[in-house]
C-alpha cells in the first residue's frame, strides 16, 4: 500500500487515478499498471461508458530498467455532440503521445545537449524516427512563443556553411546580450532585409539599431546599407588580421614556388616565443635566403599592432601607413588586401569606438561544426538551424 501511494506521488497522479499494481519481468523491464475510477462521480458531465482502450507509454526508466506506463482507458459517450464518442485524457501523457511528459522532456533536454537526435535515440533505445516526431513537435510549439526584440540595439552577423559547396546559414545575435536572434538560410543582402522584416514583428525598430558588426562580405555591406542605414558598421577584427594572414600566405606560397621548394606553414604563424630551437633556425635561415618573405612577415607581424594603438586617430594613421607601404612592393597579392582595407578603412578603425567583435558568433560556428560531425550532416537547412538553436544558442 505504501509503495502504491510513493509511486502515485511520483507519477503526480490523484483521482481518479491510482496505481494499480507494478510489475516486472527478470533483467528486462519494469511496468507500472494504472486504474481507473469510473464511478459516476468522476465521469464527464452527461456521459457513459462506451468502451475501454489498453494504452501503454514509455516512462522513465526505473533504476536501470526501462519502465512503462499501463492503463485500461475509458471512452465516454456523449449525447448530442461531436465527436460522439471521446477518449478520456490522461494527466501523465499528451494525447496521441506514445511517451509520457517526463519521458519527453528528459527525451528533448538530450537532444539540445548533445544535438544528435541518433545520438539520443540510442541512448534511450528508441526509434530515431519516433524521437525525430517528438522533436519537430516542440519545435513547432516552440516557435509560436514570442521573441521580444524591441532592446535590441547591436547585432552581429556571420554565416557557416550548411554542407559541403557555397550553401550557408546566417546567425544573427544580440551582441549586448549574446543572444541568438535569429537565423536565417543564405549569405546574400536579402538574408538581412528578411530578417530585419521577421524582427519587425518582434519589436525590432530599424532606426535603434546603432552598431552592427560583420565581415568584409560585400553582400552584408550592401544589406546593411540597404535595410539598416542608420547603423554604424564595424568589421570583426579577426576577420580583418585573417585577411592579412591569408595574403602572406599567398605571397609564401609564390615566393617558395618560385624557389622551387616547399617552406613549413607553421613555423611562419607561431608565434616566436613559442618556436623550437630547431625551428627558429629554420625560420631565422629563410628569411635570409628570401628578402622579399622578409619584409612580408614582418608586415603580417606588424599588422597586429594596429588593435594595440591607444585611439582612433593613431589606429588610422597606422593602417594608412601599413597599406600605402604594402602597395610600394608592387605585388598583385599585396596590393588587393592594401585596397580591401582602404575600402574598408573607416568599418575596420570604428572598433576603437564601439569596441565590437564577433566572437561570440565565432564560438556559436565552432559549436555548430562540431554538432555537424558529430551528427554526421543533416538533409535539410531546417533541421540544421533547428539544431543550432536548440544545441548552440
Amino acid at each position: 500500500m505504501e509503495l502504491t501511494i510513493f509511486f502515485e506521488g511520483l507519477l503526480g497522479i490523484s483521482l481518479p487515478f491510482s496505481i494499480g499494481s507494478i510489475t516486472h519481468q527478470e533483467g528486462e523491464q519494469r511496468g507500472i499498471y494504472i486504474q481507473i475510477e469510473v464511478a459516476n462521480d468522476y465521469r464527464p458531465d452527461g456521459a457513459t461508458i462506451h468502451d475501454y482502450e489498453e494504452r501503454t507509454w514509455r516512462h522513465l526508466d526505473l533504476f536501470q530498467y526501462p519502465c512503462y506506463l499501463t492503463c485500461r482507458v475509458p471512452k465516454f459517450k456523449y449525447k448530442g455532440t461531436k465527436p460522439v464518442v471521446r477518449t478520456l485524457e490522461v494527466p501523465w501523457a499528451r494525447t496521441g503521445s506514445g511517451f509520457s511528459l517526463l519521458f519527453e522532456e528528459l527525451a528533448i533536454h538530450l537532444v539540445k545537449l548533445y544535438g544528435c537526435v541518433s545520438t539520443v535515440a540510442a541512448q534511450l533505445a528508441i526509434y530515431p524516427q519516433r524521437l525525430w516526431t517528438l522533436v519537430w513537435h516542440y519545435a513547432q510549439k516552440e516557435q509560436t512563443l514570442p521573441q521580444d526584440m524591441s532592446k535590441v540595439k547591436r547585432i552581429g552577423f556571420d554565416e557557416t556553411s550548411k554542407k559541403k559547396g557555397h550553401n550557408y546559414v546566417t546567425c544573427f545575435i544580440d551582441l549586448d546580450t549574446g543572444d541568438l536572434l535569429m537565423i536565417e538560410e543564405g549569405k546574400d543582402a536579402q538574408v538581412v532585409e528578411s530578417f530585419v522584416q521577421k524582427a519587425e514583428k518582434q519589436g525590432l525598430k530599424r532606426e535603434n539599431i546603432s552598431d552592427v558588426s560583420v565581415d568584409m562580405s560585400p553582400a552584408f555591406g550592401a544589406g546593411i546599407a540597404q535595410s539598416l542605414p542608420d547603423a554604424t558598421i564595424t568589421y570583426d577584427k579577426f576577420h580583418v588580421s585573417q585577411l592579412v594572414q591569408k595574403a602572406f600566405d599567398s605571397m609564401r606560397k609564390t615566393i617558395a614556388r618560385r624557389a622551387g621548394r616547399t617552406f613549413n606553414k607553421w613555423i611562419f604563424f607561431k608565434d616566436q616565443s613559442a618556436l623550437k630551437a630547431t625551428e627558429q633556425q629554420e625560420l631565422n635561415s629563410l628569411l635570409a635566403a628570401y628578402p622579399e618573405l622578409d619584409v612580408v612577415y614582418e608586415m603580417k607581424n606588424n599588422f597586429k599592432l594596429l588593435w594595440q594603438q591607444p585611439d582612433k586617430i593613431s589606429a588610422s594613421a597606422f593602417l594608412s601607413f601599413w597599406t600605402d607601404f604594402a602597395k610600394t612592393l608592387k605585388r598583385k597579392t599585396m596590393t588587393t588586401v592594401a585596397k580591401t582595407l582602404d575600402k574598408h578603412h573607416q568599418g575596420i578603425i570604428q572598433y576603437f569606438d564601439s569596441l565590437l567583435t564577433n566572437a561570440s558568433l565565432e564560438g556559436f560556428n565552432s559549436k555548430i561544426q562540431t554538432m555537424k560531425r558529430n551528427a554526421r550532416g543533416y538533409k535539410n537547412t531546417e533541421t540544421l538551424m533547428l539544431m543550432i538553436r536548440w544545441h548552440c544558442a
